[in-house]
């Protein structure tokens, strides 16, 4: 079976790619980037509730940090 395009274009991506939050869908998300070997940069979530705790292995981190650790050099 085919790899459906939305996997298709993350796992080509070249650029960080990075998940928002720590809920269902962001648990759902990461088994299918696991499952499809997309790799992962970071996760984030909104500032007021970012306390860098940690999450299936990664730092939470807020959007601008993860930017500048990754995107900006």
């Amino acid at each position: 079976m085919p790899l459906p395009y939305l996997w298709q274009a993350l796992r080509a991506e070249e650029r960080p790619i990075i998940i928002y939050g720590m809920g269902n869908g962001a648990e759902k998300v990461l088994d299918a980037c696991a499952q499809y070997k997309i790799p992962i940069a970071g996760i984030f979530a909104s500032d007021d509730f970012v306390r860098y705790q940690t999450f299936r292995g990664y730092t939470v981190k807020r959007y601008a940090d993860l930017i500048e650790e990754l995107v900006v050099k």
